[in-house]
């Protein structure tokens, strides 16, 4: 958890939204695997927004169906 908190950190820095949307979609699953729901859903909702900056329409709906599965 630790390594994926610094490489998103690091994107952040860096402005690689791609590559935060990734991260933050692994920590989301992270999150959603230990019963973390509300950490996931965060993260995905983030994701979502690194991903919607990009007009990654396919990695948005990606990610809208995997918060559907914390529902």
């Amino acid at each position: 958890q630790a390594f994926m908190e610094n490489s998103l950190r690091i994107s952040g820095d860096h402005k690689k939204p791609l590559n935060m949307g990734q991260t933050q979609v692994e920590l989301a699953r992270l999150h959603a695997e230990i019963g973390n729901t509300e950490k996931a859903i965060e993260m995905y909702d983030a994701a979502k927004t690194s991903f919607a900056h990009l007009q990654a329409d396919g990695r948005v709906h990606e990610v809208e169906g995997e918060l559907a599965l914390l529902s």
